[in-house]
């Protein structure tokens, strides 16, 4: 699709935590991206770990804050077992899921989201609402409910409107 661009020269860099993608090529047209949920991009990836730099392909979906087709930024959501462990049933606010969200949307150098909720009608942070994919409101459902639940990632595309 496009030419592969040198380390220092990337079409986009993205960073969270201790990692940073650098992306290098990609392989489909953007409207061909969004609508690919296996879309992948050649990296250049660092983390503080090793510091060094790994080429390699990467979803395009496992990219924090990845912006595919339209500007929808597609994110992964991963609720841990430290987030099933202290999150609270049938609290919006601090359930797994919300943690999860407040732990993935924090920003190095930003305040925290002021308004973190999630319920089965959605998502909630700041003055936005989100969809939520069925496999998230059955876990909140088993969640409250006092049923075993596992650790699950799904991916959320942040196209929220804003509240009036």
């Amino acid at each position: 699709m496009l030419k592969t661009r040198p380390l220092e020269d990337p079409y986009e860099t993205y960073k969270e935590g201790g990692r940073e993608y650098r992306v290098l090529k990609h392989y489909q047209f953007p409207a061909n991206e969004a609508k690919n949920p296996y879309a992948r991009v050649r990296c250049a990836v660092r983390s503080s770990y090793n510091g060094g730099w790994d080429y390699r392909d990467v979803y395009c979906v496992d990219i924090p804050g990845y912006v595919v087709g339209k500007g929808a930024k597609v994110i992964v959501i991963s609720v841990t077992e430290g987030d099933i462990a202290l999150g609270r049933p049938r609290d919006i606010g601090w359930c797994p899921i919300a943690r999860a969200f407040r732990r993935r949307l924090q920003v190095p150098g930003a305040p925290e989201p002021a308004f973190v909720s999630v319920g089965s009608s959605g998502a909630y942070v700041g003055p936005f609402r989100y969809s939520l994919p069925a496999k998230a409101i059955e876990f909140i459902a088993a969640f409250d409910m006092g049923k075993p639940v596992s650790p699950c990632r799904f991916r959320l595309e942040m196209e929220g409107k804003r509240l009036p």
